[in-house]
């Protein structure tokens, strides 16, 4: 038996114990009826009087059975003219009347007049009853009150219509919950302010009418006119309360659809909304998008999917189309009618077709937000995958090397690279060395996930694993690996010999997982000099010169003394060959080891105190070189790397402004490249430093595009940056290597679509000059133009007015969508 049937079953048994007791009044009717004079007269008005108050009822909500009429009104009036016995025929002929009347033919509204006919008959016998009790006894006339007062009789009636209220009150509820499913209580207090108002109204009715029959009898006729007028005020009111409540609960209803991202929830709170919105016992939303066909129906409370083509029959129903933001209808919107209502009022039309408005929106988002989470994975996942070869790359070595370090005490890292890797490239091609890679790749993939291992390829021939275990175990689990990954290779017909070599390095307690790195491709390049095939690392021999320990202690030092300075390699516009700037490279000139470049100590700095110190020097030097340029007359920018570490610094872009502003600089020729050491999206300490970088007129770029975590889309899309700059991994490998051809491609159109700036790192050749400015890459820097040089010789360079290399006319470039970085 289904929910429904079970309801139905229940309120057919309410009907039935109501019509039992009107029948009981009924037959005691018959049974005691007294006869007066004017009889004739006075029950045909009675009748009238019942059936006129039933007729003008007013309907208390939106879409539902429930309403208000005057007939408590006309009972509590012929209580004190009728017996009881002539009170109930009465009362039962008048609303039978009228419900033939309106054609209630068969099903629900039959059901319906039963109901309501029977339970007017015995709200008469109780009013009949209690006004009997107080002693009154009426007969075709006003009937003295107990007290021979006005008082007593306004007591009398409002007795009677004590009775009439008790009996519907105690029994509308129950069968309106029965009918909806809703809770009995919620039914009880939904609108009870009204009802009672409106019970008020009918007592102040009643007794008027008394008072009037009283004094002339004939003004009884007046009572239709006053519960006409009554009913026009009443039902205008009570209109408009319902339509408030109405556009209350869609825009309550549309607010929450607007919430939601995922299409399930959505779908489900929609059927909901619905089904209360417009007392529709069945609702249903059914999608044919692409990928989502999809029918989703909430039946009397119970919501549930079911196949699209599975259609309900029988019933009247109302629906609304969803449309997409641009490709026309993607679903339709179903409300089906109860009983034999088969139609919306206008202004529930109205709201039927806004909710729906809303719910397309709503299921677009949903839609395009789910679209977005599989792009934004994908993005996420090719971030940290290597295109070659479908290994993890550096960032999900270094990701994988983190958890290592926090699931267990000291997970090992071997580092491995291929002997005579670039005598293979250089003899047979790039094409035979990537597919090299991509077999020892599948070897290292399948030696790693027998011992447990975390495979990575860090780029060219250099592969790493993450070793799990005890350290004193990873020495053979690595020389298992090597075993496993040496031997002949079959290449593009030919058995080629691969010989790698490793180093391994264990954490052992150790938090820093850049020197685990340095530690094990230090062992890596002894193994290759020893040829020998795994090197594990030890500290006091690989210790060799410089020492990093040495090194960090002596930073504070360098500091004080100067010995860090700068060189600048020229910007160049790609297509006339003209300078627009120059990047601020630190160097260490070291008193023991000579000048040192950042690989050998810059990380050093990023995990040291003295980091805020060091940026805070190379600022002022870079301003200090920039202005000696204006004073020569060349109008360059300057770009200058930073830390991430510097953005959590709430202070940093105060420090930034405050020595733009010694240096008289000016902070749009001034350029702050996030360097790729951690990732830098994602904190709202980033995002706010780099607004307020910005709102100070400084421009932000994000270095190293395409080789490291903050290459990632949420990246550019999260942080206000001006600038990309395209690592130079990928324009090296450019002609070689279609993945990086692709990096490179993507980075310079989402550049171009975003309004950004892009600049290339390391071009080399005047062919990676050509295909880059073909490709929309307007600027670029490396050894094709310039090496690094002190800021004195940048002014040396330039100073004749010419570019650091020849224009390319014969090169037609994109039109650039934002700022060029070009003053």
């Amino acid at each position: 038996m289904t929910i429904e049937t079970g309801r139905r079953r229940r309120l057919w048994a309410l009907t039935g114990l109501v019509m039992f007791c009107a029948s009981i009044a009924v037959g005691w009717s018959v049974t005691n009826l007294k006869s007066g004079g004017r009889q004739d007269l006075v029950l045909l008005a009675a009748v009238a009087l019942v059936a006129i108050a039933n007729g003008c009822a007013v309907p208390i909500r939106v879409r539902t059975q429930e309403r208000i009429t005057f007939t408590p009104a006309a009972i509590m009036v012929l209580s004190v003219l009728l017996p009881p016995a002539w009170l109930i025929l009465c009362t039962g002929l008048g609303v039978a009347l009228v419900k033939a009347v309106t054609k209630y033919p068969s099903g629900g509204r039959l059901h319906k007049a039963l109901h309501n006919t029977s339970l007017q008959i015995v709200a008469a016998a109780g009013a009949g009853a209690l006004v009997a009790a107080m002693g009154v006894s009426p007969a075709f006339e006003v009937a003295a009150s107990p007290g021979g007062t006005w008082i007593g009789l306004l007591l009398v009636v409002a007795a009677a219509g004590v009775a009439v209220a008790a009996v519907e009150e105690l029994t509308t509820p129950v069968s309106v919950a029965l009918a909806t499913g809703a809770p009995w209580r919620q039914i009880f207090w939904r609108d009870f302010d009204l009802r009672m108002l409106g019970r008020a109204v009918e007592l102040v009715l009643a007794a008027l009418t008394i008072a009037a029959i009283s004094v002339q009898p004939s003004l009884i006729l007046m009572f239709p006119f006053a519960i006409l007028s009554v009913w026009q005020v009443g039902s205008h009111r009570l209109r408009l309360r319902a339509e408030r409540q109405m556009w209350t609960t869609l825009s309550e209803a549309t607010g929450s659809l607007n919430t939601l991202s995922d299409l399930n929830a959505l779908l489900n709170l929609a059927v909901r909304s619905v089904a209360a919105l417009f007392g529709a016992g069945r609702v249903e939303v059914e999608l044919w998008t692409a990928g989502q066909e999809r029918l989703v129906r909430m039946d009397q409370g119970v919501v549930s999917e079911e196949a699209p083509d599975v259609h309900l029959s029988g019933s009247a129903f109302v629906s609304c189309a969803l449309e997409s933001f641009s490709d026309g209808p993607i679903g339709i919107l179903r409300v089906y009618l109860s009983g034999s209502r088969d139609q919306l009022s206008d202004r529930e039309q109205a709201a039927l077709r806004s909710f729906a408005a809303s719910l397309s929106r709503a299921v677009n988002n949903a839609i395009l937000h789910a679209d977005l989470a599989v792009v934004a994975e994908s993005h996420a996942q090719a971030a940290r995958t290597d295109p070659l070869t479908g290994l993890p790359n550096r960032v999900g070595l270094m990701r994988e090397l983190e958890e290592a370090v926090r699931r267990s005490d000291g997970p090992g890292l071997l580092l491995l690279d291929l002997n005579g890797f670039k005598k293979i490239n250089d003899t047979l091609g790039h094409t035979v060395g990537d597919h090299l890679l991509v077999g020892v790749a599948e070897r290292l993939a399948t030696a790693s996930a027998r011992v447990g291992g975390f495979p990575a390829r860090l780029g060219g021939d250099e592969f790493a694993v993450v070793l799990a275990g005890r350290g004193n175990r990873h020495p053979a689990i690595a020389a298992q690996i090597l075993t496993e990954i040496n031997g002949l290779i079959s290449v593009a017909g030919m058995e080629i010999d691969v010989r790698a070599s490793g180093g391994v390095a264990t954490a052992a307690g150790r938090v820093n997982i850049q020197a685990l790195v340095d530690d094990a491709d230090a062992a890596m390049y002894r193994a290759k000099a020893s040829q020998v095939p795994v090197v594990v690392h030890t500290p006091p021999e690989d210790g060799g010169p410089p020492r990093r320990l040495d090194l960090a202690n002596e930073i504070g030092a360098g500091l004080s003394a100067g010995a860090f300075v700068l060189r600048f390699q020229p910007i160049v516009d790609l297509v006339s060959g003209r300078v627009v700037g120059c990047e601020a490279l630190a160097r260490w000139e070291h008193p023991v080891h000579g000048l040192l470049a950042p690989a050998a100590w810059l990380n050093l700095v990023e995990q040291s105190d003295h980091l805020a110190a060091f940026t805070q020097y190379v600022l002022r030097q870079a301003l200090d070189a920039q202005r000696e340029w204006t004073e020569a007359g060349l109008d360059l920018l300057v770009s200058v790397n930073i830390s991430p570490r510097c953005l959590l610094d709430e202070g940093f872009a105060r420090t930034v402004h405050a020595l733009i502003q010694t240096r008289r600089a000016d902070p749009g020729r001034v350029v702050l490249e996030l360097s790729e050491t951690v990732p830098v999206s994602g904190l709202e300490a980033v995002d706010r430093t780099v607004t307020a970088l910005r709102a100070a007129g400084v421009r932000v770029a994000l270095d190293d595009f395409g080789a490291g975590p903050s290459s990632s889309l949420s990246v550019v899309s999260r942080l206000p940056i001006d600038e990309i700059r395209i690592h130079r991994s990928q324009v090296a490998r450019m002609d070689s290597s279609r993945a990086a051809a692709v990096v490179v491609g993507a980075a310079i159109e989402l550049g171009r679509d975003l309004g950004l700036a892009v600049v290339a790192e390391g071009v080399a050749t005047v062919e990676q000059r050509r295909v880059l400015a073909g490709l929309g890459c307007r600027y670029g820097q490396g050894s094709l133009f310039a090496d690094p040089m002190p800021s004195r010789a940048v002014i040396d360079l330039l100073s004749d007015g010419r570019g650091v290399a020849e224009p390319l006319p014969e090169v037609e470039v994109p039109a650039l969508v934002g700022e060029a970085v070009a003053p």
